[in-house]
């Protein structure tokens, strides 16, 4: 059981669960949401790229990711083990956007489980939906694989559309099977809608996470 498939009514939304609970739980069993306020120790501060992972999957089920409450650096250190901040404006009620530059205790880049990774956010909330964008780059030096990534967010995703063939951009062959696969996960419920872009290299370990999130305003 896994993420429900792109496109169909899902029930998204949890407290945060053990590991092995949020890797075997359909989303629809997960109903409450936390307020943002009190994030802290909903989660465990990770110390790999999978640690990261995972509780990036408790912030997309959670809705956390769409409020507003969220965008402290108290919850980024929490859920992505970030300590350093780069607001690229300054953080006002309606908009926040930002670079995860470190990690942990170290300069950046931060090098978490023999990966280098660097994140960018943006939230915004107007009058009629609320947005937040997410994107995590890593070296292909990660421990985290293909395999990986299914086990934990489930095997209901499905290919992305391929990209325009361009002089400038050259695939390397792939080396494992799965490698240089770009695949989503998406859905949608009454509260919100999700989609995940995961893109590997040639090896298969990951390469970046894309994630968008919106929720309509209430009448």
């Amino acid at each position: 059981m896994g993420w429900t498939a792109p496109n169909t009514a899902l029930g998204i939304g949890c407290v945060f669960l053990s590991v092995a609970a949020l890797s075997c739980l359909p989303m629809s069993a997960l109903t409450k949401v936390p307020e943002a306020r009190d994030l802290q120790g909903a989660v465990g501060r990770p110390t790999t790229i999978l640690g990261i992972m995972q509780n990036l999957k408790a912030a997309i089920s959670t809705g956390v990711l769409l409020q507003e409450g969220f965008y402290l650096e108290k919850n980024f250190e929490s859920y992505f083990g970030a300590t350093v901040v780069d607001w690229r404006e300054k953080p006002a009620l309606d908009f926040r956007s930002g670079y995860l530059p470190a990690f942990a205790t170290s300069t950046p880049p931060r090098t978490i489980g023999g990966s280098k990774i660097e994140a960018t956010f943006l939230y915004r909330a107007e009058p009629d939906k609320v947005t937040a964008v997410w994107s995590f780059v890593l070296t292909e030096s990660s421990e985290v694989d293909f395999e990986s990534i299914e086990s934990l967010y489930g095997r209901d995703w499905q290919l992305a559309l391929p990209e325009l063939p361009s002089v400038h951009r050259k695939q390397a062959v792939a080396t494992r099977p799965h490698g240089n696969s770009h695949i989503v996960y998406a859905g949608s419920d009454d509260r919100q809608s999700y989609e995940i872009e995961f893109r590997f290299y040639p090896n298969a370990t990951l390469l970046t996470v894309d994630v968008a999130l919106e929720r309509k305003a209430h009448p």
